[in-house]
């Protein structure tokens, strides 16, 4: 299967995923650009959380694109499933092996 890139939309209050309704979606994110040469990001540590109870989470994920030459561990996933129309927001908290924390605040903005 091949994997659909897919920019980040921009709106006045940050960034956002736009999906459909009911449809489950795996939303990566890809750090590469913002870790070292021998960091990478720690899957114990990996959390999605969102305040909405209309978005449901499940299945994070850290992987790598080896097929591109990156074998560090530097794309968060997960699944993501919304059950209402509307902006649900999403935490992406997690660590590294040498010690950054990257936190990423972003909506998923659900239509028909």
């Amino acid at each position: 299967m091949a994997v659909q890139h897919t920019p980040w939309k921009n709106y006045n209050t940050g960034q956002y995923f736009q999906v459909k309704r009911d449809q489950i979606v795996n939303l990566a994110i890809d750090f590469r650009n913002f870790l070292s040469a021998t960091d990478f990001i720690n899957y114990a540590d990996l959390r999605f959380t969102t305040t909405s109870s209309d978005l449901v989470i499940t299945g994070s994920a850290v992987n790598n694109n080896a097929a591109d030459g990156f074998t560090r561990r530097h794309i968060a996933q997960c699944f993501v499933t919304a059950n209402a129309v509307g902006t649900h927001p999403v935490k992406l908290k997690c660590t590294t092996n040498e010690g950054l924390t990257i936190v990423k605040h972003f909506d998923v903005r659900a239509v028909e």
